[in-house]
């Protein structure tokens, strides 16, 4: 301590000595001096500024006023500086100079400015005096003077410092000789022109008077005077000042060595204080900080608590001293609002809470509450109300005073409205319960009784006094104890649950509770049926709270719900009876058509007269006409019962609409129009549908139009609406030129039994079941039949149907060789022109059209002028002028154009083979001929040369089998249709061996070998399927399969199915057919043929060559190659890659769906056939009818022998094919 002492008294006297010194030194009058000096040579400077800028003033150079007189102001400020520092200079004198100077120079200013304006003015008024004058008398005298007068004017006026006493007597002399014109003096001008002149004159010797008074020499050698004089007392002091300052810092250096030692002692202590001072702060700072997070702690806790905190005067509890930020998010309003407006609280307090909330505080002023809560309303910065519950209470200090009251603000309003929600919902809950017109009551989890509505009351006996709180509500309904199905819905976690609703009638478990129907003994003992609903109740948290149940009397309907069932049982009966009677009416309806037809065919084979032949044929017509009846009969019985289903199997859409076309072109012809169908190109190859249904659909309608229309054409169209890779939509169109239907027939034209009026029957006949087959045929493979149509003009049936593609590429002969060829179609038929050339574009051939005779034979010669030819011609048969066979002759005739390929479109039935060969057509095709008949026949001609005609005419004939040695058994029990079947085949050169039934059929079949069984299915003593059951259970243990064909007049649905159920391979409705009877001979005879091997030889010991034969058949190969030629080989090898696949799907089919193994086998057998693949058809064949059946295990059985069958037949394929590939090489 005492060296600071020490430090500070030494300080102390250096700044004392200093002071001395500097004192002594007369360092301020030096500084003085100095100043002094500045201020007299800027004071010098500026003298010579302001003389200069008066000097440029006298010579007009410059106007600058203002800048001289802040130059004086500024000279002004420099001698009461210098009279300020106090240095003895007399500055007196110098300021009354400056003042002097400053007044000349504002006089000078004020004189110059009206010299200015006099000068100015002075030659304008001169210039017009003189004008005037000159006007009023020209060439005058005075004029000479005038202008000498300007003269001299002008040159006073740039020469005013200069001018002398001489130059203004000329100017007066001029003037007064003026004065002697009487004109000039009563001009307007000429007192303006003295009163200047004079001014001019006047002004100008002022300005030179001031101007030599400004710039009088006295002041600046006073002022320099004064510089001097300063100068040398500046001297004086400066030699005295250097003594001084050489004292002055030989002081400061003692005192510093003295403050070094001073302050190395006093370094020691300071350094131990700052230690203690830093850590002293370190703490505080510390605690600080403990306290500032504490305090921010605080303040986030607070600002981001639900609640808003506050602090309210006790004197005035309305005004808030403190208030939390989280406000706004209560209220709206920032802090900073709240605290600002001292009437907040009471202001936003609801009007009706003020008295209520006033009141509460005022209490807890006095000290009548401790702590209070209130509830109010408070108003939101944006207009509404929004619950409060507040929490205050007063803050006491340790005087025991209360000073602050402290709170907190909740927002309760969702609480509020959840509160008044749950109690509207319970009231209208019970509102609602009590005012249901079914019985209802609730009970809790504890299956106590809650409410109990009135209609309860009324169905039970029991009032709502006696059930609300009981739990024994089960005796309202049963008469012993017993759980009610609410209590069933409380316990159904538990175990005993599921006892508890299956004594019900009808009980069902559903997602929200349970429903349940009962018979129940309620009030007077009376028996009701109850349909009962309890529905479970939870909370929030999904906890069962209550169960409700209602109940509605069903005892009514109960009753007719029986009598119903009853009436439906009776209506069951009744289809099943009419059922059973249709299918008894089919089998003896159809039992003598099958002899009526059967016998007239056989008969038309005999050598008949033209007449007697023409009563056979119309018998033959009206006995198809009545089968044809019978079949929409029996179609319709179906449909009406519901028992009509669709199938879902692999078909050819092609060949579907070439076969209808093809049984209805005689009709076609017998009426002389033409049948024209089109089948877009775009169609997939094999589609997956039900082509029987289909079959009849457009059977029917294309067989319509052909009926209704007598002149014209009936066009069939399929064309591809919408396709991608797995499904195909197609549109079928049959448009006719027929008599059309009216708009008002048309609406009920697809019911039953209808057509279009009576005379319509009549004249074309027919049933009317037709259409209306066809419609719900449509409609159940997932289409809409519609019409269009106009009387006297035609009509338009169109269906569109939605099928599964299976194959999209058509198995045909390539069309790369007709592409850029040129075709003519020749036809006045423009429908049978464009479905031609849409066939012909769509193998990459261009074509041109004729629908004239002559037109066409002019097209011809034009290409031929033109140096080019049509490579083909196509030429309708029947046309105008001239038939086709007239024009192909003429083409014949033509030398350079008969070399031309030509083919015949005819559609007036057979034509000889002579007459259009003859005509040099190189093919005939007859109308409506299939797209794949067209394209052969281009391709033939186009690609053979010097090859015969070909003829692609239907062939119609039925051709018998040539020394067949096939063993056949007939079991018919109807005399009739022996003689009839047994005349059928022996038309295809076969004969029979009969039975009368089924046990006559085992007999004969136990002693003699047959290869195929013709089994009828309604026979005495044993039926087909009985007979067939024992012929396959006999076959059991046995190598051997007996071929048996179903040839029955049952008809109805699931016949065909029953058959093939009771182990028959296939399936013959009579009346048979002969063409259908020989197609199906024809195959299984094929079939047994490969399979007529002895039971005991073995198999694996059989010779290949002998193999060879069973295995392939080579006719069919043989066959098969002369229709495909250079696609042979290609056929074959399609067939070898797909058979792969196909094994692959039958080996998966066994685990998989039946559906894909049937498919499977079936496809396998009918390719295989195809390709004279015999056996493994055989085989094939086999599986099929066992998978079709159900049997699955059984036909698993063939698998081993099915994948030998197929190893051995790809073997010998391959051979065969490198074979014909050699031989076509060499």
């Amino acid at each position: 301590m005492r060296y600071r002492l020490i430090y500070c008294l030494g300080f102390i006297t250096l700044v004392f000595m200093v002071s001395v010194f500097y004192k002594l030194s007369d360092h301020d009058k030096y500084e003085q001096l100095n100043l002094e000096q500045e201020l007299f040579s800027k004071s010098i400077q500026l003298d010579a500024d302001i003389d200069r800028e008066l000097l440029l003033l006298k010579e007009r150079v410059s106007h600058n006023y203002d800048a001289l007189s802040r130059m004086l102001r500024r000279k002004y400020v420099y001698l009461e500086k210098i009279e300020k520092l106090n240095t003895g200079t007399d500055i007196v004198s110098l300021k009354k100079s400056m003042d002097t100077k400053a007044l000349l120079a504002e006089e000078f200013k004020s004189e110059d400015s009206i010299l200015n304006n006099s000068e100015s003015h002075f030659p304008i008024l001169i210039d017009r005096l003189k004008q005037d004058l000159d006007m009023m008398q020209p060439n005058n005298k005075f004029s000479d003077i005038l202008l000498e007068l300007k003269n001299e004017v002008l040159l006073l006026i740039h020469h005013k410092d200069t001018a002398n006493t001489h130059d203004i007597d000329s100017i007066v002399i001029d003037i007064d000789s003026l004065i002697d014109f009487k004109d000039i003096q009563e001009h307007v001008l000429w007192d303006s022109v003295k009163r200047h002149t004079a001014s001019i004159i006047t002004h100008s010797q002022n300005v030179q008077y001031i101007l030599n008074k400004i710039l009088l020499p006295e002041h600046r050698r006073l002022l320099n005077s004064r510089h001097n004089s300063s100068i040398n007392k500046q001297k004086e002091i400066k030699n005295k000042a250097d003594l001084y300052e050489f004292l002055l810092l030989l002081t400061a250096l003692l005192l510093l060595l003295f403050s070094v030692w001073i302050y190395s002692r006093v370094n020691k202590y300071t350094n131990q204080v700052s230690d203690l001072n830093a850590s002293l702060e370190h703490r505080i700072q510390e605690r600080t900080k403990e306290l500032d997070d504490y305090l921010a702690r605080m303040s986030a806790l607070i600002n981001t608590s639900p609640s808003v905190i506050y602090a309210v005067e006790v004197t005035n509890v309305s005004k808030q001293v403190y208030i939390s930020e989280n406000i706004f998010y209560l209220l709206g309003y920032k802090a900073k609002e709240v605290l600002q407006d001292p009437n907040f609280w009471i202001n936003n307090i609801h009007p009706d809470d003020k008295v209520k909330a006033i009141g509460l505080v005022s209490k807890l002023l006095q000290g009548g509450a401790g702590a209070t809560v209130i509830e109010y309303r408070m108003r939101h910065k944006e207009g509404h109300y929004i619950y409060i519950q507040d929490s205050a209470r007063l803050l006491i200090n340790e005087n025991e005073e209360s000073k602050e009251v402290i709170g907190s603000w909740a927002d309760i309003t969702g609480l509020k409205k959840a509160t008044d929600e749950v109690i509207h919902q319970k009231e209208y809950s019970e509102s609602l319960i009590q005012n249901q017109s079914n019985p209802t009551f609730v009970i809790d989890n504890n299956h106590i009784v809650l409410s109990w509505n009135k209609a309860c009351e009324e169905l039970t006996g029991l009032s709502y006094k006696e059930m609300i709180g009981t739990r024994d509500h089960w005796r309202a309904f049963y008469q012993e104890e017993r759980p009610c199905l609410a209590d069933t819905v409380i316990d159904i976690d538990s175990q005993k649950a599921s006892d508890l609703y299956v004594n019900y009638t009808k009980s069902t478990l559903l997602p929200d509770g349970i429903h349940a129907q009962n018979w129940c003994v309620v009030k007077n003992g009376e028996e009701r049926y109850l349909s009962i609903d309890a529905a479970p109740i939870f909370d929030k948290n999904k906890k069962l709270i209550a169960v409700v149940e209602n109940i509605r009397d069903m005892t009514t309907e109960k009753n007719l719900e029986d009598k119903l069932l009853q009436a439906r049982d009776d209506a069951l009966d009744a289809v099943r009876y009419k059922s059973e009677f249709l299918a008894n009416m089919s089998h003896e309806i159809r039992t003598p058509m099958n002899g009526v037809l059967g016998m007239l065919q056989l008969v038309k084979d005999f050598d008949l007269s033209d007449e007697c032949r023409d009563y056979i044929n119309t018998a033959h017509n009206s006995a198809d006409a009545l089968l044809e009846i019978i079949n929409d009969i029996l179609d319709f019985s179906k449909m009406e019962a519901g028992k009509l289903s669709i199938e879902n199997i692999d078909f050819d859409l092609q060949e579907i609409v070439d076969d209808v076309c093809s049984l209805l072109s005689q009709r076609a012809q017998e009426k002389n129009i033409d049948l024209l169908t089109y089948v877009d190109d775009k169609i997939p190859a094999r589609m997956k549908g039900d082509p029987t249904r289909l079959r009849q659909v457009l059977f029917n309608l294309i067989g319509n139009a052909i009926k209704f229309t007598e002149e014209g054409e009936v066009v069939a169209s399929v064309t591809n609406m919408f396709s991608d890779n797995d499904h195909v939509t197609i549109k079928f169109e049959i448009v006719d030129t027929g008599i059309g239907i009216s708009e008002k027939v048309i609406t009920s034209l697809f019911e039953a039994f209808t057509q279009a009026d009576g005379s319509t029957t009549r004249k074309f006949g027919g049933t009317g079941l037709g259409l209306a087959i066809c419609k719900q045929l449509v409609e159940l493979m997932g289409g809409n039949l519609k019409v269009e149509s106009e009387l006297e003009k035609g009509s338009c049936f169109s269906f569109s149907i939605s099928f599964e593609v299976v194959a999209l590429d058509r198995l045909s002969v390539k069309t790369q060789e007709l592409e850029g060829l040129n075709a003519l179609i020749i036809d006045d038929n423009s429908t049978n022109r464009i479905i031609v050339c849409n066939y012909l574009n769509a193998w990459g051939m261009e074509t041109e059209q004729a629908s004239d005779i002559n037109v066409a034979f002019q097209m011809l010669l034009d290409k031929v002028q033109q140096g080019r030819q049509f490579d083909l011609v196509l030429s309708d048969m029947q046309m105008p002028e001239m038939d086709g066979i007239e024009f192909s002759t003429k083409m014949g005739n033509h030398e350079k154009l008969t070399d031309i390929p030509r083919i015949l479109l005819s559609s007036n039935g057979y034509i000889s083979s002579d007459v259009w060969q003859g005509a040099g057509f190189k093919a005939c095709l007859q109308k409506p001929f299939r797209r794949d008949q067209l394209r052969s026949a281009i391709n033939s001609i186009m690609n053979v040369i010097d090859t015969s005609p070909i003829e692609k005419t239907i062939e119609t004939k039925v051709v018998p089998f040539k020394n067949s040695d096939s063993k056949i058994l007939l079991v018919e029990d109807n005399l009739v249709n022996q003689k009839v079947a047994c005349g059928l085949l022996k038309k295809i050169g076969l004969t029979a061996d009969i039975a009368g039934n089924g046990q006559i059929a085992l007999d004969k079949i136990a002693k003699i070998k047959y290869d195929i069984v013709l089994m009828d299915c309604q026979m005495p003593v044993m039926s087909g399927y009985e007979a067939t059951e024992v012929i396959r259970s006999n076959e059991v243990n046995t190598s051997r399969h007996l071929t048996v064909i179903a040839m029955t007049a049952n008809a109805m649905e699931g016949d065909k199915e029953k058959c093939f159920t009771a182990g028959m391979d296939d399936y013959l409705p009579k009346p048979v057919k002969l063409n259908v009877l020989k197609e199906v001979l024809d195959k299984w005879i094929k079939l047994n043929h490969e399979n007529q091997v002895s039971e005991e030889e073995d198999m694996g010991e059989q010779s290949v060559n002998k193999s060879n034969e069973v295995i392939l058949d080579e006719t069919v190969l043989s066959s098969l190659k002369e229709i495909m030629d250079d696609e042979f080989i290609d056929v074959l090898k399609i067939y070898m890659d797909e058979s792969v696949s196909l094994m692959s799907d039958i080996h998966a089919g066994f685990s998989e769906e039946p559906d894909v193994l049937l498919r499977a086998v079936h496809t396998l057998k009918s390719s295989s056939l195809n390709v004279g693949a015999m056996r493994l058809a055989d085989i094939a064949a086999n599986m099929e009818a066992l998978v079709k059946s159900g049997d699955i295990s059984a036909a698993k059985m063939y698998l081993n022998d099915l994948q030998d069958s197929f190893t051995e037949t790809h073997s010998i394929l391959n051979q065969y094919t490198q074979d014909n590939l050699n031989a076509a090489a060499s």
